[in-house]
């Protein structure tokens, strides 16, 4: 199997699709940039990139597990900002392959 892909059923067969990593991070980062007091961490500028702030992680049982480092805005509240990425982020993946399982974690790298 493939880790690099996440294959979904589509009951029809015609063949199978398979959506990216990459793609699954890509709308993670999208998704918790749109919400307001919250911005994902940036990768540092070195020559080798080994720590990314948005991972999707494909688990055997069929989840896709997200984890998100996040910077939030000084006065804000904490808890609602990383309650409304998860929420957003939960739309996002809904909204483009509905028949995905998965969880999302939010680890706070900093407030400023």
């Amino acid at each position: 199997m493939n880790r690099d892909y996440y294959f979904l059923n589509n009951y029809k067969n015609n063949g199978t699709m398979g959506i990216s990593r990459r793609s699954f991070e890509t709308i993670a980062t999208r998704a918790a940039n749109g919400v307001k007091n919250a911005k994902v961490s940036r990768q540092k500028s070195r020559l080798f990139h080994l720590v990314h702030p948005v991972n999707a992680y494909f688990r055997k049982d069929g989840r896709v597990e997200f984890h998100i480092d996040v910077n939030i805005a000084s006065g804000a509240s904490v808890k609602d900002v990383c309650l409304k990425i998860q929420e957003a982020v939960a739309s996002s993946i809904s909204m483009i392959c509905e028949t995905v399982p998965f969880g999302i974690e939010i680890k706070v790298i900093s407030v400023k």
